[in-house]
């Protein structure tokens, strides 16, 4: 899904108007709970959804320490102000 940003009107001097186009980045971050013993399938599972929805700047990240069955997902995502 893309998302069209909106311009917005900026002097730019001399008397000339001139549309700056701004967007907003944000970090998206999904936090699953996988069965035990399953939290390395749902990792690969998440990083194939990622390559095919052509998700910027992910990371798929899972537990050193604690919970091993927590699995975190991030990725950029902008949107037109």
């Amino acid at each position: 899904m893309r998302h069209q940003s909106n311009s917005i009107p900026v002097n730019a001097g001399n008397d000339t108007i001139c549309r700056k186009e701004t967007q907003q980045l944000i970090i998206v971050r999904n936090s699953f709970i996988a069965k035990p013993g399953q939290a390395g399938k749902l990792a690969a599972q998440l990083k194939n959804m990622a390559e095919a929805g052509n998700l910027r700047n992910v990371l798929v990240l899972t537990d050193l320490a604690g919970n091993f069955n927590h699995v975190i997902m991030e990725h950029e995502g902008r949107i037109g102000v």
